[in-house]
């Protein structure tokens, strides 16, 4: 007995167990970004292109998916090495595996979700260790085009 005879009489059972675990993972993906969405500060009214909460910092940030390739000594990229978490025309708070210290400058490209990449000059304020990562919030030194404020 093959292994095609053996699991023939079974086949519509693994069919539909397949078919209802793809839709609770789709219903737990859409669920996540939901979540994510909600999780905006009180106040956030992106119909408009402007925060109407009161921030304490110089210019408000926005929740913002995407990857920074960091530059290398030698001038070469090291793509994805960080997660983007938020993103302002002054800063950025980003999750990464690399190693950084308060202080450090650094060149990379940011590639935010569904935007076009930017190079930028930035300096690391604060850490803050996350599990097996490293959060950071960065200051850039070169400040983004007006384009990332009115793009929200």
């Amino acid at each position: 007995m093959d292994f095609a005879e053996l699991i023939f009489p079974y086949l519509s059972a693994i069919q539909t167990t397949l078919y209802v675990v793809s839709t609770l993972l789709l219903l737990g993906a859409f669920t996540m970004l939901g979540m994510r969405v909600n999780a905006l500060p009180e106040g956030t009214d992106f119909s408009h292109k402007h925060v109407t909460w009161k921030e304490k910092r110089q210019v408000p940030r926005f929740v913002s998916d995407g990857a920074i390739d960091f530059e290398e000594p030698n001038g070469g990229m090291l793509p994805g090495a960080a997660a983007l978490i938020n993103l302002s025309s002054m800063g950025a708070s980003f999750l990464t595996r690399r190693s950084l210290k308060i202080g450090q400058s650094f060149v990379a490209l940011l590639r935010p979700a569904h935007r076009s990449p930017m190079r930028v000059i930035g300096q690391v304020i604060w850490l803050k260790p996350k599990a097996n990562l490293l959060q950071c919030g960065v200051k850039f030194k070169t400040i983004l085009p007006d384009v990332i404020k009115n793009a929200f």
